[in-house]
């Protein structure tokens, strides 16, 4: 009997114990809560007292940016400098080309700042120029094609040389021609450079055939074809009648030329050029 009752109270002392420990334990981890609420508090009161002062020092820098003079640039019309936009496009692409203006110099302009980048986006006039070509993206040709509006754009097909004429590129090609074909109707200009190949040249004469350009003031086809290869007028946007081509005034076309009695020059051409 005496065991039984020295084995009880071993348990019991052992019990309290882990009960003290567990009280120990709990006192400590709530000093530890009150002192990180405490912590919380000071820096929730420190939060809405630093944003109190950065909304006030905004409304002060704000202030000072408005008594500033005003940049005698800044002072001009959206419309009037457009213009000006349109102006340096022009007179930059004399030095640097017209392809290389239109891809890079609006980009520096519209890096000007933020009202400088509405204008150039918004307008029309400064996206008149497009080129289709294997480095103009479809992307790009649709923005040029909706940027401009209702605008007259020029339009250069470029940079296609005969031996890239597979399948994949012809697709690309076509792919490209197909996003300019709905604006024709105000096409100012149509060009075929000299590094066009032939059978892009007839992919491009037969896709815009029987289309109509009231718009169109000059028509160049300037390729230069090797060897035997010959281009038949019947393939230059045959016939070339008036009521397709009511505005044309310039027409050039070089290369090697089957004569047909098809080909009549519209009487609103003033200067004519085949060779």
């Amino acid at each position: 009997m005496s065991y039984r009752r020295h084995s009880g109270s071993g348990t019991n002392a052992c019990d309290s114990n882990k009960l003290a420990g567990a009280m120990d334990e709990l006192r400590r981890a709530r000093v530890m809560l009150t002192a990180l609420e405490r912590q919380a508090h000071d820096l929730l009161v420190q939060f809405y007292s630093v944003r109190s002062a950065a909304r006030a020092q905004r409304s002060k820098v704000e202030e000072l940016v408005q008594q500033l003079p005003i940049a005698p640039i800044d002072r001009l019309p959206d419309e009037l400098l457009s213009r000006i936009f349109e102006l340096s496009l022009l007179a930059t692409a004399e030095k640097l080309g017209l392809c290389h203006v239109h891809r890079l110099w609006k980009r520096e302009l519209a890096g000007v700042s933020r009202r400088w980048k509405g204008i150039v986006l918004h307008s029309p006039s400064l996206w008149t120029y497009i080129k289709v070509t294997p480095t103009w993206g479809k992307g790009l040709l649709q923005a040029y094609v909706r940027r401009s509006a209702e605008c007259l754009v020029d339009v250069v097909v470029d940079q296609w040389p005969r031996q890239t004429a597979d399948v994949w590129s012809k697709r690309g090609f076509f792919a490209l021609l197909d996003v300019v074909v709905p604006s024709a109707y105000r096409w100012r200009s149509f060009a075929i450079s000299n590094d066009v190949g032939m059978c892009y040249v007839s992919s491009a004469l037969e896709r815009l055939d029987h289309l109509r350009f009231p718009s169109l003031i000059k028509l160049m086809v300037l390729h230069r074809p090797r060897g035997g290869t010959i281009i038949g007028e019947e393939q230059l946007l045959d016939p070339l009648r008036h009521d397709r081509f009511p505005s044309l005034k310039y027409l050039q076309f070089e290369g090697r030329f089957i004569n047909s009695p098809t080909l009549r020059i519209p009487p609103s051409v003033v200067l004519p050029s085949i060779n």
